[in-house]
C-alpha cells in the first residue's frame, strides 16, 4: 500500500514536516501518507486536517517534566494510529519522535530519522543523556535526513544511509518584484518564533536609542509577551504579532536587514542552518548570524550575510553601524544574487529523499 505516518509531537506540525507531507502527498497520493501529532496547547484543529490522527492532552510548552510524564499517553495513542493505518514507513520528527517511534519497528515497517535539530540542553548532563536516548534509538532507524549540512559528521559512526534535506524555499513561493517603502528609517526586521529573550533584548537595548533605525518584530511564542510588555513604550521597536506564511515574502522583501543570530552557545544552534539563510537566498535580503557557528562561519567566509556576537551590545552596536554606512552591503546582495542562481529549490531537494523512501518500501529488513 505504501503508506506513511509523519511523527511530531506538537501541533500544528512544523513547517518542514508540512512541507515534508504536502511532497509525500503529491507522490504517493492523500489516502496513504498521515501525521500524527500531540495538541499540546488546546489549539483549535483545522478542518484540513480532521483526517490525520491528533492527540488532545495538555501539556503547556517549557514545562519539560509536564511533557515527559505525558510522554507515555502519546506513545499509546501513536500505536493506535499506526494499528489502525498501518503504514510501512513511520518519518520521526526530532529524537523524541524518535524514542517511541523505535519500539513500533518491525521487519517489515522502517524507520526514518527526520533529524531536523540536535538533541540540547545547556545543562551538560542533561544533553548527555539526551544523546544516549538518541543513540539508542538510533539502533533501529533505517534512514536519517538531516536538516542541516553540518549535521552529519556528528553521525559518521553510524552504519545508516543519510541524506541532507535543507529547508530550501519551494518554487510556488511568491516574489514580489515591487515593494513599496514609504518610511525614511532603516528596518531591522526579526521574522519567526519569539523566544531567547536574552538575545533579543540585547537588540532592543541596542537600538532602542537609535531614530535612524526601526526594529519590528513578526510572530509570537514563549517570549513575545513579556518582550511587548517590557518594550511597550519603545516608539522604533515593533510587535506584531502572529503572521500567516505567504506574508513571508512582503516581510522580508520590505526590510532592510533580517536578524537571524540565535544563542551561539546552544548545542544545536553551533550546527543548525536557520531556514533564514535559505530566505535570504531566494529574497536577496541580507541576515545577520552568530559568530561561533558553523552557519556564521560559512556565511563570513562567502560573504553572504553579516556576524555578530549575539551576547555583546557593543559587538551588535558596532554592526549596525557598518550596515548604516553601507559597509559591504552591495558585495553581499551581488552574492546572494549569485547563489539564488546555483540554489536549489524545494521540489529539487526533496527528489533524493523521494528515491530514499522508495528503495526502503522495496526492501525488508533481515530480522
Amino acid at each position: 500500500m505504501n503508506r506513511i505516518l509523519i511523527i511530531d509531537t506538537s501541533y500544528p506540525i512544523n513547517s518542514r514536516n508540512q512541507r515534508i507531507l504536502d511532497s509525500l502527498i503529491l507522490k504517493y497520493g492523500i489516502d496513504n501518507v498521515r501525521f500524527v501529532a500531540w495538541n499540546r496547547d488546546n489549539r483549535e484543529v483545522l478542518k484540513m486536517h480532521s483526517d490525520m490522527y491528533i492527540q488532545n492532552q495538555v501539556s503547556p510548552y517549557g514545562n519539560r517534566l509536564r511533557k515527559v510524564l505525558s510522554l507515555l499517553n502519546f506513545y499509546k495513542y501513536i500505536k493506535a494510529s499506526v494499528d489502525d493505518f498501518q503504514p510501512e514507513i513511520l518519518i520521526a520528527s526530532h529524537w523524541d519522535s524518535l524514542f517511541l517511534a523505535q519500539f513500533l519497528k518491525t521487519k517489515y515497517r522502517k524507520i526514518v530519522y527526520e533529524n531536523l535539530d540536535l538533541p540540547t540542553s545547556s545543562n551538560k548532563f542533561i544533553l548527555f543523556c539526551l544523546q544516549k536516548l538518541e543513540a539508542y534509538s538510533l539502533r533501529k532507524v533505517n534512514l536519517i535526513s538531516f536538516a542541516s549540512r553540518f549535521y552529519p559528521p556528528l553521525y559518521s559512526s553510524y552504519k545508516i544511509k543519510k541524506i541532507v534535506l535543507e529547508n530550501k524555499v519551494a518554487s510556488s513561493v511568491p516574489f514580489l518584484k515591487t515593494i513599496k517603502r514609504d518610511r525614511k528609517c532603516f528596518l531591522l526586521t526579526f521574522i519567526g518564533n519569539i523566544r531567547y529573550s536574552d538575545i533579543l533584548e540585547n537588540v532592543i537595548n541596542v537600538v532602542k536609542d537609535n531614530s535612524k533605525i526601526q526594529f519590528v518584530l513578526h510572530g509570537e511564542g514563549p517570549d513575545y509577551k513579556y518582550l511587548k510588555m517590557k518594550y511597550a513604550d519603545i516608539k522604533n521597536v515593533i510587535f506584531t504579532g502572529k503572521y500567516r506564511y505567504e506574508d513571508v515574502a512582503s516581510l522580508f522583501q520590505s526590510s532592510d536587514v533580517v536578524w537571524a543570530a540565535y544563542p551561539s552557545k546552544d548545542h544545536n544552534v553551533k550546527y543548525a542552518i536557520s531556514n533564514k539563510y535559505h530566505e535570504s537566498i531566494y529574497y536577496g535580503v541580507p541576515c545577520i548570524y552568530a559568530v561561533d557557528t558553523l552557519l556564521g562561519n560559512y556565511v563570513k567566509q562567502k560573504k553572504l550575510g553579516y556576524v555578530v556576537d549575539p551576547y555583546n551590545l557593543a559587538d551588535i552596536k558596532q554592526l549596525l553601524y557598518d550596515i548604516l554606512n553601507g559597509n559591504e552591503t552591495c558585495l553581499i546582495k551581488e552574492n546572494l544574487l549569485k547563489e539564488k542562481i546555483d540554489d536549489k529549490n524545494w521540489e529539487e531537494e526533496i527528489k533524493p529523499f523521494i528515491s530514499e523512501i522508495e528503495q526502503l518500501f522495496d526492501t525488508n529488513d533481515g530480522e
